[in-house]
């Protein structure tokens, strides 16, 4: 496995090329906000033949732009279209770099997850999606006092203070459209489109931030719309919602089998 820091078209992102390749590309869609850094356990793919790749949203950290709620998507759509030119040069070594890619999964964590779904969904090219605790429906999140979730509105302050130097763009309007349910960024409005996706949901039962229900709910109504449907769902006893990447790598490894 070879690591490589990549940028096109404003968009920064590190791309893990395996020794013997099996022509299937992972994208991952990181939690928002995001950072420079990349997730080793998912550069971890590529030992098992696949290209890796990890971009960061137009607006935040090394990528360029400013964020919005069209540019998150816009991210990932010109990540697959990347992935598919099969030729980049390293920023760091200047190296010419090939491949070849013959099929692209989605996967994502969090915010990520709802963005992996939307984004399969609107495109014919993706087959494959896993979804790790994804937001399902933002006009319902935190909105039942009987189910333990995070309140997003809350989370505003926090992550403008916090994270103010990588974001660029990050206003309150927007984020109340994505937290309200009111953007193109809510996973369940996609839901006839999922339907011929091959999708695996992941969740941890101890997730205090998204509950476990909400995915267990829309997997059960997309196996009820499409009951011959590639859908597989794993809860995960013991894992919360910053460990669960940890504790179901080899559940991911073998649905890709």
């Amino acid at each position: 496995m070879v690591s490589y820091e990549v940028k096109f078209e404003e968009i920064f992102a590190h791309i893990d090329l395996p020794d013997k390749f099996n022509y299937k590309a992972i994208i991952f869609c990181q939690k928002f906000p995001g950072n420079n850094e990349k997730d080793e356990l998912i550069s971890s793919f590529a030992s098992e033949g696949y290209i890796v790749m990890q971009p960061k949203y137009l607006g935040t950290g090394k990528s360029e732009g400013l964020i919005s709620i069209e540019n998150f998507l816009e991210t990932i759509k010109k990540s697959k279209d990347f992935l598919l030119t099969g030729n980049a040069e390293d920023l760091k070594s200047k190296e010419k770099i090939k491949w070849e890619t013959r099929e692209i999964i989605l996967m994502g964590v969090s915010f990520g997850a709802s963005l992996a779904l939307i984004s399969g969904a609107k495109d014919e090219r993706i087959k494959k999606v896993i979804a790790l605790s994804p937001i399902i429906d933002f006009k319902e999140h935190g909105k039942n006092p009987e189910i333990p979730e995070a309140d997003y509105f809350q989370l505003y302050n926090l992550i403008a203070e916090n994270h103010k130097a990588a974001l660029k763009g990050f206003n309150f309007d927007d984020w109340y459209k994505v937290c309200s349910g009111q953007s193109c960024l809510n996973p369940i409005e996609y839901f006839n489109s999922l339907k011929e996706k091959e999708i695996l949901f992941i969740h941890g039962k101890q997730d205090l931030e998204i509950n476990f229900s909400r995915t267990v709910s829309f997997y059960e109504s997309l196996k009820k719309l499409n009951p011959g449907g590639k859908f597989s769902l794993k809860l995960t006893e013991d894992a919360n919602h910053e460990d669960l990447i940890t504790k179901c790598l080899s559940d991911i490894r073998d649905w890709l089998k």
